[in-house]
């Protein structure tokens, strides 16, 4: 069913088709299923997830050494001096803005 609904929506070469298609699937949010913990055991409470998953991440991340890299500032060897911002070009641009969007 979904591959087939998949190659429609490729065969359609409809690009709104092809983003509504992959926002629907973007904002479905399921539940982490049911989990194995360590023992083969069947684990299904929410917290227990979270405590199998949090043990996971933290067995696997690298522990912070202290050690931070020396960073040089960047030189700049050219800079815009023709750049001029006006009241009616800022407020243009915001209005363009989606306010549903970051």
């Amino acid at each position: 069913m979904v591959l087939q609904e998949e190659q429609e929506v490729v065969c359609s070469r409809n690009l709104g088709s092809f983003y509504r298609y992959i926002n629907k699937w973007r904002s479905h949010r399921e539940a982490v299923g049911v989990l194995l913990d360590d023992s083969g055991g069947i684990v299904t409470s929410n917290r227990d997830k979270a405590n199998d998953l949090n043990a996971y991440y933290a067995s696997v991340s690298v522990i912070d050494n202290g050690y931070m890299p020396v960073c040089h500032s960047p030189t700049f060897k050219k800079t815009i001096e023709t750049v001029v911002f006006s009241e009616r070009g800022v407020a243009a641009a915001i209005n363009k803005l989606k306010p549903n969007l970051s």
